[in-house]
């Protein structure tokens, strides 16, 4: 019975000495390096293989609170090249007890080569492998899900998603959070082994038999626990095991360790920003990590998703805390620093952008290789350039030809490059040294018979390709896609990448460059903001037209709510409109030149029909004027200066009703309403736009006669021109309008109607057009709506640069 009793007794060590094991990490195995020459020791861990085939499940059950993800790509190993960062995709999806999909995301990750290592025994070693060692894995990254959002799921399923870059699997290793009872946490501890507690303790400064309960509670009581699929292996789920040198156990050059430090790289000449989305507003951490001593100073500023307002902090010291709405954040510093940015809510941590970007050198061009799909559909070509600073000396030469299958050159296009300074590109290898110009771009019109395009440069130039087909309609959702970082993920991407035919060579020749970008701040123009340019406004014809006389379309005056933040310069006043009260106010003309008599106009708006009423000036009774619904009169010349005004009834002197508003008023920052003219848009219209307009950018304001959702359409009909061009022009346009989020305006042709409005759009028009005049045409999903086009001319000189929205905000 004794004997029984000790079996047992050593039975439930036992157990109890795996199970602790396997909680303490990756130490449970240690091997020395059997498969490589290396006299090292190695850990090793259970990884279950995801592939974009198939789908990996996980039971979950009902008490699992949070999920966290070690993954890693896994590729062929010469294609993992040191400093060469890629990307790489998972897909997961939640399912409930019936099956049915709860949430479908794709997390996207980057990740580089671990580092190579070598002893005296050895030749130079990868440091994690397989034991099927023709695939090599990358270094881990560690994410987290939130199962408390889910609370209906009960299965998880995942897979590898498309990526960019040619990863042949994905290894995974899944735990779920367990919390442990301090009480049962102390009773754990004092049964673990010697070796498990110096593990737990191995970033604590004092030895183990000194720590205090509190202390020991808190190691213990957040436990990973390891999970596998569900079914049998290698029928329902891949796996493998995966080895790890111990790297702390050899005397590495820590100059050499190709590990990144913490957060994302910016100093005064490398700007950063991070994407506030709607569902991660609210409290934000920034953490600084400075290269040197000293203060740093971090300037960050805030800029709103859904308007213009900005926020400017400047901060002293290495941490930042404080609530931001959906926007982008820009972070400069004074000094070079990593920061890392963190979402407090639900401790989520921003992801980098990358982007894949090819080297070409004086005798070494780029080929790009493309074919017509779908019968000879016609495609746009585009190519970026990037100077490097250290070829900013003088301009740079691109010379682009485009070839048939059998080598008879096509079109041929050289260009001098000059070097303007990006701040929102770095090299992924050293981006503390890079120094990279903005983005140039040619565009070309793929005729049928072309097959590819070779790229050469009398200097060292860092080259992308994109393609798009010409009749792919682009969508965009307003007013969200405004901006072009806001929700990027749900946006139609306008451009798709293209790689050239010897990427594989590129790569070993160390001609492949991973670019991280960081979105810009949208600058407002100032012109445009405080009313300094010239409206040219266009005049359109009906799409479909019956008789000669619809050859004519009279517009229709209408106020809208512009604030402004600045007062309006003089020249402007009489477009601004001013709210007045009809029982009594006081208001100061001013001229807009130097004249001493100007002649105000009087808007009104939610007026009965044929209304009499009488105006008192300044003590002098005016009328009957006899009004309709809404409409604008003049109050005749008058001197600058102070004025009183009144309305009232004609015959019963009662008061007025309805909304009223008063231009060309001196200085006052409440003349918020501005006057357009508009056109209806009926069953369509069309704006024949002159060549002296291309290369332009167009401003577009859409005014809805619906609360609901509407969809408006524009098309560009008309020639291009056969070569290269430095600006492209979509042919088809999808804008899907949110009407609820638009504001009342008001139409003043007497109809009383109220519409809602604007929406702008900004819309360039390119140097790729050709002939004469171009056809621009807008239709709506819903019949109504008003439309007003235009060039806007800024009065000084120096041409603005007004927002729009560009090929080079969009990096798909």
């Amino acid at each position: 019975m004794r004997n029984l009793e000790r079996y047992l007794l050593v039975l439930i060590l036992l157990i109890v000495t795996i199970f602790f094991a396997r909680s303490c990490g990756p130490t449970l195995q240690r091997l020395t390096g059997y498969q490589t020459g290396l006299q090292v020791e190695l850990d090793s861990s259970t990884v279950y293989l995801l592939n974009g085939q198939t789908w990996t499940e996980y039971d979950l059950g009902s008490a699992v609170n949070e999920l966290r993800f070690i993954a890693h790509a896994i590729l062929a190993p010469e294609k993992l090249l040191p400093d060469l960062a890629f990307r790489y995709n998972i897909r997961y999806q939640l399912l409930d007890d019936a099956g049915e999909i709860v949430a479908d995301k794709i997390y996207h990750l980057v990740s580089k080569a671990a580092p190579y290592i070598q002893d005296e025994h050895s030749e130079l070693e990868y440091s994690r492998f397989y034991a099927r060692n023709e695939l090599r894995p990358s270094l881990d990254q560690i994410f987290y899900l939130r199962l408390a959002d889910y609370p209906s799921a009960r299965t998880l399923r995942v897979q590898a998603a498309p990526s960019p870059d040619d990863v042949e699997f994905i290894g995974l290793r899944l735990a779920v959070l367990e919390l442990i009872d301090p009480v049962d946490a102390v009773q754990t501890w004092r049964r673990m082994l010697r070796e498990q507690r110096d593990f737990m303790l191995r970033n604590h400064i004092f030895p183990p038999h000194s720590v205090s309960t509190p202390e020991i509670s808190n190691l213990l009581q957040r436990e990973w626990k390891p999970i596998g699929p569900a079914g049998l292996a290698g029928k329902d789920y891949q796996v493998d095991t995966l080895y790890m040198a111990k790297l702390e156990a050899l005397d590495l050059d820590q100059d050499g360790d190709v590990l990144a430090s913490p957060g994302a790289y910016a100093d005064p000449e490398h700007w950063a920003s991070v994407v506030i989305e709607p569902e991660n507003q609210g409290p934000w951490q920034l953490q600084f990590y400075p290269e040197a001593n000293g203060d740093n100073t971090v300037r960050l500023r805030w800029q709103s998703a859904l308007n213009r307002e900005i926020k400017v902090w400047r901060v002293q010291g290495n941490e930042w805390v404080g609530d931001l709405g959906a926007g982008l954040l820009e972070i400069v510093p004074s000094q070079a620093m990593t920061f890392e940015a963190e979402f407090l809510a639900t401790a989520y941590k921003p992801e980098r952008n990358y982007l894949s970007s090819y080297l070409v050198e004086p005798g070494k061009g780029l080929r790009f290789q493309f074919r017509m799909q779908n019968g000879g559909r016609r495609q746009v070509l585009r190519l970026d350039y990037r100077v490097l600073a250290a070829q900013s000396g003088g301009p740079l030469s691109v010379d682009v030809r485009l070839y048939t299958a059998d080598g008879a050159q096509i079109t041929r296009r050289s260009q001098q490059l000059d070097f303007v300074p990006d701040r929102y590109t770095q090299l992924s290898s050293d981006p503390a040294e890079s120094l990279i110009s903005e983005v140039s771009a040619h565009y070309i019109q793929l005729p049928a018979e072309a097959a590819y395009v070779i790229v050469a440069a009398s200097e060292p130039l860092l080259v992308s390709a994109y393609s798009r087909p010409e009749d792919l309609p682009l969508a965009r959702n307003l007013p969200q896609d405004r901006k072009h970082w806001f929700d990027r993920e749900q946006r139609m991407p306008q451009w798709f990448t293209l790689y050239p035919n010897n990427e594989a060579a590129l790569l070993a020749e160390g001609r492949v460059q991973a670019l991280i970008w960081h979105f810009p701040i949208e600058e407002v123009d100032e012109f445009i903001a405080k009313d300094n340019f010239q409206r040219f406004d266009f005049s359109p014809q009906l799409i479909t037209r019956n008789s000669a006389k619809d050859d004519v379309i009279y517009p229709r005056p209408l106020l809208f709510l512009d604030p402004q933040t600045d007062l309006p310069r003089r020249e402007a006043i009489m477009s601004r409109y001013c709210p007045l009260s009809p029982s009594g106010d006081i208001f100061t003309l001013a001229g807009a030149y130097l004249e001493n008599i100007m002649a105000p106009q009087l808007a009104y708006s939610g007026q009965r029909d044929r209304q009499a009423v009488m105006l008192h000036l300044d003590g002098e009774s005016q009328g009957p004027r006899y009004l309709s619904k809404s409409g604008v009169f003049s109050l005749g010349a008058m001197t600058l200066g102070e004025h009183h005004l009144s309305l009232s009834g004609y015959r019963d002197g009662a008061e007025v009703n309805g909304q009223w508003w008063l231009n060309a008023q001196a200085k006052n920052s409440a003349c918020n309403y501005a006057w357009r003219d508009v056109f209806p848009l009926a069953q369509g219209l069309r704006y024949q736009i002159a060549a002296a307009h291309f290369n332009d950018n167009l401003a577009i304001q859409f005014y809805s006669e619906h609360r609901g959702d509407v969809s408006l359409r524009l098309r560009v009909r008309g020639e291009k021109v056969a070569g290269v061009a430095n600006a492209y022009t979509l042919r088809d346009t999808l804008y899907h309008i949110k009407g609820a989020a638009l504001s009342p305006a008001y139409l003043l042709d007497g109809s009383g109607r109220k519409v809602y409005g604007p929406e702008r759009l900004n819309f360039n028009l390119g140097d790729d057009l050709a002939g004469e005049t171009v056809s621009l045409e807008l239709t709506s999903s819903l019949p109504g709506g008003f439309i007003a086009v235009a060039q806007l001319i800024p009065s000084e000189r120096e041409r603005s640069k007004v927002i729009s929205n560009l090929y080079q905000q969009e990096q798909e």
